[in-house]
């Protein structure tokens, strides 16, 4: 939470300056998406993703982004903010043990464009995450006595976070084509754990608890197509 004054405000400066501005819609959707333990906390919990029946990876366009692009032309240089929202998850299970995430967010780009030509972008930089809905779903030894199962919206469990983004678009008169990635890490909030039914004793049942608590990383590689509106 630290960075997000500070990012807000950069945001702010650049888009106040005196500088041509240009505004871009596009909409598309991620075809690879990602979830898996960040690496430096991993070892800690002696279980791996490679060892569920299932897969935190996504294949096909099943999560979205609708983005607002503004761009802020000063001098030489070109820098794009907006809004980017979009969604992201997994389905997975190992045994009898289900989990299921989906979340929705909105992003706050801050990216330095590099114009070849007009008609190449290559756009690169931080982007600001906050997750608006996370809707976690989870069932522990499904079928026997002992069954558990919960669902919540956990998205007050996973605060504001800076991650990395690039994407490359070619442009054709107002209109474009791009292809973006997005890499971000998430922390799950202390408290998540005692107030989610498959905690305690059912801890290693959660796949959640078990491979993503409590610092996770998500990636996303997709395509959108949009134009040029002013």
């Amino acid at each position: 939470m630290k960075l997000a004054p500070a990012f807000i405000i950069l945001s702010l400066v650049v888009g106040s300056a005196c500088a041509q501005t240009r505004i871009f819609l596009s909409a598309g959707g991620s075809f690879f998406t990602s979830y898996q333990p960040n690496e430096y906390y991993y070892p800690k919990f002696g279980n791996s993703v490679s060892s569920t029946d299932g897969s935190y990876f996504t294949k096909g366009l099943k999560y979205f982004t609708f983005d607002v692009e503004v761009e802020k032309r000063i001098n030489k240089f070109a820098f794009v903010s907006g809004l980017r929202f979009f969604n992201s998850g997994y389905s997975n299970y190992f045994d009898t043990n289900f989990s299921k995430l989906s979340c929705n967010h909105i992003g706050i780009p801050l990216l330095f464009r590099l114009n070849i030509e007009n008609y190449i972008f290559l756009d690169v930089g931080p982007i600001g995450v906050y997750t608006t809905r996370a809707i976690l779903e989870e069932t522990a030894l499904r079928g026997s006595t002992f069954q558990v199962s919960d669902r919540k919206d956990i998205a007050s469990s996973l605060p504001f976070r800076v991650g990395f983004n690039i994407q490359y678009s070619i442009v054709v008169n107002r209109y474009f084509i791009s292809a973006y990635f997005i890499v971000m890490k998430n922390e799950v909030s202390e408290n998540f754990a005692g107030n989610w039914n498959l905690g305690g004793k059912y801890r290693n049942n959660s796949l959640f608890l078990r491979d993503f608590n409590p610092q996770y990383r998500y990636e996303l590689f997709g395509v959108k197509i949009g134009m040029r509106i002013q």
